[in-house]
């Protein structure tokens, strides 16, 4: 009997343009929707066969790359937002959202690799007491989208990178496990977010609806603010940061629980997903 492919999502506004019309698939393929963390979770015991997931998971060395799409900005994202009362680049403590890895690894290195600074981290429950008595506050998704313009100060954390870095920041991607084969759904995956059925501003007003946000701020964001290319230049971006995350994992999985080990050589180079590959995915 054929084996379903288990394809991992996000509940956010950021991934639904990658899997428009996922419907269509329901014969080949069964979708969850998880935070991105959870994800990474099920993905590491093998429930998952492809998730969509926080790009520092590619570090494990089990996963390679569905190629052409991610979840990038190439510039302020308006999602992945560092809030607070006070400067959050004097913070001396820093709430991450725990719903994410990637973004927390970028938050972490920011501070301690451009702004040179070791404030105490915290990985509290996002609303929670214990979180808002942070200086500084790190909401990703939907709730970054809510927080924006919110605060008295605030860091767009895809912003701070292209100012440091130059590159794109690449938050997600389709991480396969190396020995399942993808057939359609792959083929699907590849193409959701340029052949959606649906225009990207109809996705916008149901998110608008849905989430209680102004259309025009979820259009800009699906259209401008994030794009779902991973082209030479996000490749690029994501590797640079890969290695940084490499290069610093010790001090990384102290602060951020659920940090990947590191089992690739250095430096990282990115590996895509070879749909050649011989081994089946027929259950025995």
């Amino acid at each position: 009997m054929t084996r379903k492919i288990q394809v991992g999502a996000i509940p956010y506004l950021n991934g639904k343009p990658l899997i428009e019309g996922y419907d269509s698939l329901r014969d080949s393929a069964d979708f969850q929707f998880h935070r991105p963390s959870r994800l990474a979770e099920l993905m590491a015991v093998d429930e998952i066969d492809i998730g969509l997931v926080s790009c520092v998971e590619y570090l494990r060395g089990k996963y390679a790359i569905l190629p052409d799409v991610g979840v990038v900005s190439r510039g302020a994202v308006n999602s992945v937002l560092l809030t607070g009362c006070r400067p959050v680049d004097e913070a001396e403590t820093v709430n991450l959202d725990p719903s994410s890895l990637t973004s927390c690894t970028l938050t972490a290195l920011w501070y301690r690799l451009k702004l040179e600074k070791d404030p105490v981290f915290s990985r509290h429950p996002i609303g929670s007491l214990e979180a808002l008595a942070c200086d500084a506050q790190l909401a990703i998704g939907d709730e970054g989208l809510f927080r924006s313009g919110q605060s008295g100060y605030q860091v767009d954390l895809g912003e701070a990178w292209k100012e440091w870095i130059g590159y794109p920041f690449v938050y997600a991607a389709w991480l396969v496990r190396r020995e399942v084969v993808l057939g359609r759904v792959g083929a699907f995956l590849r193409n959701a977010a340029r052949k959606a059925p649906r225009p990207l501003r109809e996705l916008a007003e149901e998110a608008s609806r849905r989430l209680g946000l102004d259309t025009s701020l979820c259009l800009e964001y699906l259209t401008h603010s994030l794009q779902f290319s991973l082209d030479q230049e996000a490749i690029t971006g994501l590797e640079i940061f890969l290695n940084m995350a490499a290069e610093n994992a010790p001090w990384l999985s102290r602060i951020i629980e659920g940090f990947p080990p590191v089992n690739l050589p250095m430096p990282v180079h990115v590996e895509f997903h070879d749909e050649a590959c011989p081994i089946s995915n027929m259950e025995p």
